[in-house]
């Protein structure tokens, strides 16, 4: 759904149904054999999507997704991230990007956010 549009920012929401499909590798501590855990759930998902042009050549995005399990409301994935634009040329332009996923229920021995920062260059088609 489009709450706000204008020449220079948008905001936008959306919901509906997902299937969440989860798979981990850990190693057996007493045999060193690896097993693997796998889930496939129906979840509920949300999101919203806003992107501001605060002038001709520069811009900010940010989307945020929420999965929360039917089953355990507690048991939820988040996906968010965050850029920085700026266009170089009419086609190229140069970004800075963070991602954060978090998962409240991770495999065994691992944490619950995972953190990736990207600078890149893109080109518009």
């Amino acid at each position: 759904y489009q709450w706000i549009e204008s020449k220079s920012m948008n905001f936008n929401t959306d919901f509906g149904l997902a299937e969440l499909c989860e798979q981990y590798t850990s190693r057996n501590p007493l045999t060193y054999e690896l097993e693997t855990t796998k889930s496939d759930d129906i979840s509920s998902q949300l999101g919203y999507h806003f992107d501001w042009k605060l002038n001709d050549k520069i811009s900010f995005r940010h989307s945020t997704r929420y999965y929360p399990s039917f089953e355990m409301f507690s048991d939820y994935f988040l996906t968010t991230d965050a850029e920085i634009r700026a266009n170089l040329t009419k086609a190229m332009f140069a970004s800075f990007k963070a991602l954060m996923d978090y998962d409240s229920t991770p495999a065994e021995d691992s944490g619950t956010t995972d953190t990736k920062y990207i600078l890149g260059l893109g080109w518009n088609f």
